[in-house]
């Protein structure tokens, strides 16, 4: 990587906004970086959209940030994993260098993400969804979400997050990842114990999927690291960006 600090783009996972991710990005501006954070349309949006909408919402970011040379590494949680990796599809610093062209995204990072086999959709992958995701025709809901989301969070701040969750587009689940990124960067997995909502053991084979190129750090955070480790999740992703974080 280049001695400037490579751009971080936040993708937010189903249900969730920019909004929660904003204590890690705080800090992270505090060390020097550029971050953008996006808000997904599936997430309280068309109920239509499918993970290639989202990917093609993630690319009109990356690829304007691609053609200013800036290089990139894409910082997904929980479904953000699916149309993050998708979105990286021509974007890739070395791809795009082989072009002539400066710019692109350098590393991955997922933050207790989907980290899908080429082909599969993130309902293939799970076999259906589990009973805490609630149906309203193409709207997903949730059901015990302080549990499953938030378990590692004091109970008022729990429910207080959980309050701000939206609907999220249920074609999103249903189309599969077609572009397999994490093969081709270097990728970093932040594997967290007491996820409810990816069982540990889920994580890890996930994150067996790219081959021995993957760091994989872990903490015992619940699935919302970024809420109740903001530290953990600042040190891995300065880490994956080549800093040497004490």
């Amino acid at each position: 990587m280049a001695s400037e600090k490579p751009t971080l783009v936040f993708i937010p996972g189903a249900w969730h906004t920019a909004e929660y991710y904003e204590g890690v990005i705080a800090q992270l501006k505090g060390y020097g970086y550029e971050v953008h954070a996006l808000r997904l349309p599936s997430v309280g949006g068309d109920e239509t959209t499918t993970v290639a909408d989202d990917a093609a919402h993630i690319q009109k970011t990356t690829s304007a940030l691609a053609a200013e040379g800036k290089e990139i590494i894409l910082v997904m949680h929980s479904y953000g994993g699916i149309p993050g990796t998708e979105s990286a599809k021509g974007l890739l610093q070395k791809d795009r260098a082989a072009e002539g062209q400066k710019g692109g995204i350098v590393g991955l990072v997922y933050l207790t993400a989907f980290l899908l086999p080429e082909g599969l959709s993130m309902w293939q992958f799970l076999g259906g969804m589990p009973d805490w995701v609630v149906y309203n025709g193409k709207r997903m809901g949730l059901a015990r979400t302080p549990e499953i989301m938030y378990n590692d969070l004091p109970a008022e701040e729990a429910e207080s997050w959980s309050s701000k969750t939206l609907y999220h587009a249920a074609p999103s689940f249903e189309t599969p990842l077609t572009y397999p990124a994490y093969k081709y960067v270097p990728v970093t997995y932040l594997q967290c114990e007491k996820d409810q909502a990816i069982p540990f053991a889920g994580q890890q084979a996930m994150a067996k999927i790219p081959g021995d190129h993957v760091k994989t750090p872990v903490c015992s955070s619940s699935h919302s690291p970024m809420l109740s480790m903001p530290e953990t999740v600042v040190k891995v992703i300065r880490e994956a960006a080549g800093e040497t974080v004490a």
